[in-house]
């Protein structure tokens, strides 16, 4: 099986490399875009060059997309994806990695197939 069929979730030595980089991992929800840069560059220069953005705001997105322009040395990626399409999103805007909460049984490869590293924020009970 080639990584382009994979789930991005089985790319589990590209997630490695991402959170190796740094033991804390901010989880960021952003309510005001012009705190987006100041915030991200206040951490990444505080020693924390991983830095997740969360769905939960209107402004998310462009907030990523500025983060990423402004500091090219952080990993930054996105939180609370919930459907395939918020992840085309997260791929527009360049996110390094994608956490989401639940990836739906009725999910296919084709739906959630993508360059962007995606890591499940929970684990399904086997039951």
């Amino acid at each position: 099986m080639t990584i382009d069929k994979q789930l991005p979730s089985t790319r589990t030595a590209e997630l490695d490399s991402i959170c190796l980089k740094a033991e804390v991992i901010p989880v960021l929800t952003i309510d005001r875009l012009e705190d987006a840069v100041p915030l991200g560059r206040a951490l990444v220069e505080g020693g924390l060059p991983v830095l997740e953005v969360t769905l939960r705001t209107d402004c998310a997105l462009e907030a990523v997309k500025r983060m990423r322009e402004a500091l090219p040395s952080a990993s930054i990626g996105v939180g609370t994806v919930l459907t395939p399409a918020q992840y085309r999103q997260a791929e527009q805007v360049e996110a390094d990695f994608v956490v989401t909460p639940v990836l739906p049984k009725r999910s296919t490869a084709t739906e959630w197939k993508a360059r962007c590293r995606c890591c499940p924020a929970y684990r399904r009970s086997q039951s």
